[in-house]
């Protein structure tokens, strides 16, 4: 807050010539009811800014101090290992590990990579257009814009070598998911019934729940559930790798 700046209730002008970090107050004005504030900020540039954000600092500039944030924080650089058969690279917020194909290295060197939730890894673009922009759609050449996603085959985000990654539609993604964290069966869809005292199989199908039975084996239930997933999700499957031990 800046100095000799009477707080409470305010009269119009009184903060013309008082400078709110970066922008300093020329002249005030009132349009429908609310006071606004025609400012000159530190770079040269004019900012019309509502008065009460710009007492409680919730504007700070014209947007120079932000894109100067960004350009700092575009312009970090991640540390990389390349010696191995695939690139590791370590994020610049956590330093977690991403991997991607080392013919890949020169399209992401220069953003600066972070790993996020799912462990997503993500830059900000370095253009200021304040987009962000996601490794595995840089990658594989996916617009954000359009309606094809890329799945992680593994369902491991942080790994984005091509061979992990497919395009396809969000209905194809969504069938690739991981087992839910309060899973306690240890197999996606499978959960016990204590009503019935059974195992309760299910499958998810375009956001609805798809009935299988109820068993009394675990594993009648288990090999109910790949055998949807093999006749439903096909390639998709999230539990494919069960197959050769159930025989499916």
């Amino acid at each position: 807050m800046p100095k000799n700046f009477r707080k409470g209730k305010t009269m119009i002008g009184d903060c013309i010539g008082i400078k709110f970090n970066r922008l300093i107050v020329l002249e005030e004005f009132v349009k429908l009811k609310i006071t606004y504030c025609k400012c000159l900020c530190d770079c040269g540039n004019i900012k019309i800014v509502r008065k009460d954000k710009l007492k409680n600092e919730e504007t700070k500039s014209c947007g120079c101090y932000r894109n100067q944030r960004i350009f700092e924080t575009c312009h970090k650089t991640n540390k990389y290992n390349l010696n191995g058969e695939y690139g590791v690279g370590y994020s610049n917020n956590s330093n977690k590990e991403f991997y991607f194909d080392l013919e890949d290295y020169d399209k992401i060197k220069d953003y600066c990579w972070c790993v996020g939730n799912r462990n997503i890894v993500t830059a900000t673009t370095i253009d200021f257009s304040r987009r962000n922009i996601k490794l595995h759609r840089l990658v594989m050449g996916v617009d954000c814009n359009n309606e094809l996603e890329v799945d992680h085959i593994n369902r491991n985000s942080s790994d984005n070598r091509k061979e992990n990654l497919r395009i396809c539609k969000h209905s194809k993604n969504m069938m690739n998911v991981s087992k839910r964290i309060d899973n306690t069966s240890g197999i996606s869809g499978i959960s016990w019934d204590n009503s019935k005292n059974k195992w309760h199989s299910y499958l998810t199908l375009d956001n609805k729940r798809k009935f299988l039975g109820r068993y009394k084996d675990k594993e009648q239930a288990i090999i109910a559930r790949l055998k949807a997933e093999k006749k439903y999700f096909g390639e998709f499957a999230p539990q494919k790798h069960l197959f050769d031990k159930y025989n499916i």
